[in-house]
């Protein structure tokens, strides 16, 4: 029996051994890991959040520092729009906005970097800034440069948001969610402005409709309530009409042959005895045909500064075929008209078909009309906006279907054009 005891202690002894020496330098599964040596790096993120750092390696993680309860100052451009822009304009040498499709954005370096003033839904489709005040404003939504049936009443024209700011952009409020807007709006004051036959008093917050011709094509333009002009389309014949009464009564100034076909005008005028007026003829292949003519004396004499006869569109209207007397303008169809004064306006022609996506040219006039220039420089686009600030600076925003719309500056009065910027890249 005591043999037997002694075995039973004996075997009891050697299990106890076996079992301490396999805990020993084990962990036991569900334990907590031994804490790491501070002195050896560990796997984790550079503190401003970007790529895991060189030495880091699978496994272990840093704990993610809380957030700093102040936002941090973004830098210029970093808060642009992704969106193409559709609208340019400047007001000096380095203060501008574009807008587009739910923005409104802001520059003081001539372009080079911008900042969104406004995020709201809505298509910016042009901007007026006061002559004189470039702190007072506004801005209208819609794709006010499409067309508008000519003489149409107000309840049947194109209703866009209208903004307004006071302070240079930084607040932009909406003065009128409905305004019956044509292709261009100006203002002459703070309070007083006008787009086609519609006039303004109180800053834009309600227009009334000024009487306009029957037979009218295109738009009428009023530059101010004594300064209306108005393009007649009477079959055989085109006349251009004045107004010095808020459209009360109207005046026939010149009368021609259509000698082709009109099928609209766009009218422009810088002051009391200039205007500019733009003939749109027949379109094919991707063409129209168009006329220039412009007037500095209330329209007692005219001058034909361009016509573009095409080979779709046919002869520039006022012209039988071969019978032009000005010179080409730029592109296949007509784009924007600018005059800056009566000696010098700058017009816009595409070719939708040059290129692999269009072309967009420049031409203008420093002499009233008496001659007139094409760049030599193509850019890419389907269409575009330009401002200009005097003759020589000026600034060209291009633009595509489903691509970034570019903005480019001359300061030698569109001989050459250099790119500073893409919206929506």
């Amino acid at each position: 029996m005591k043999r037997l005891h002694k075995m039973r202690l004996a075997l009891l002894s050697s299990v106890i051994m076996l079992a301490m020496a396999g805990c020993e330098d084990k962990p036991v599964t569900g334990a907590n890991p031994a804490k790491p040596d501070p002195s050896v790096s560990q796997p984790g993120t550079d503190p401003a959040g970007g790529k895991p750092s060189d030495e880091a390696a699978s496994g272990s993680q840093t704990k993610p520092q809380e957030p700093s309860p102040s936002t941090p100052n973004v830098p210029a451009d970093e808060n642009k729009s992704k969106s193409a822009a559709s609208a340019v304009a400047f007001v000096s040498a380095t203060e501008g906005w574009a807008g587009g499709n739910g923005f409104i954005a802001h520059t003081t370096d001539g372009g080079a970097h911008w900042t969104n003033q406004y995020t709201e839904a809505g298509n910016i489709g042009g901007f007026a800034f006061l002559s004189g005040n470039p702190k007072i404003g506004w801005a209208y939504e819609g794709q006010v440069n499409g067309p508008v049936a000519a003489g149409a009443p107000a309840g049947n024209r194109k209703k866009t948001r209208l903004l307004h700011t006071k302070d240079g952009g930084a607040t932009w409020t909406v003065v009128n969610p409905s305004a019956p807007l044509g292709n261009e709006v100006h203002f002459v004051s703070e309070q007083e402005g006008y787009s086609g036959n519609h006039a303004t008093r109180d800053g834009g917050k309600t227009w009334s409709e000024l009487p306009v011709p029957a037979e009218l094509s295109g738009e009428a333009y009023f530059q101010t309530g004594t300064n209306g002009w108005a393009v007649l389309n009477k079959g055989n014949t085109y006349e251009i009409e004045h107004s010095t009464n808020n459209g009360k009564t109207w005046k026939s100034v010149y009368s021609q042959p259509v000698g082709s076909i009109l099928n609209g005008a766009v009218i422009r005028s810088t002051g009391k005895d200039d205007v500019w007026v733009q003939l749109i003829g027949d379109s094919g292949m991707t063409q129209t045909s168009y006329t220039l003519l412009h007037s500095k004396d209330a329209g007692k004499t005219w001058i034909p500064v361009v016509a573009n006869s095409t080979a779709g569109g046919g002869p520039a209207p006022g012209y039988q075929p071969g019978t032009e007397t000005g010179p080409k303008g730029p592109g296949t169809k007509p784009g924007q008209l600018l005059p800056l004064s009566a000696q010098t306006a700058f017009m816009l022609g595409m070719c939708p078909s040059c290129g692999d996506a269009g072309e967009v040219s420049l031409g203008w006039t420093l002499d009233g009309g008496s001659t007139w220039t094409n760049s030599s420089q193509k850019l890419p686009g389907q269409d575009g906006m330009a401002s200009f600030v005097n003759d020589k600076h000026g600034w060209l925003l291009t633009y595509a279907y489903s691509k970034p719309s570019v903005l480019y500056e001359t300061k030698d009065g569109g001989k050459q054009w250099n790119k500073v910027y893409s919206f929506g890249s």
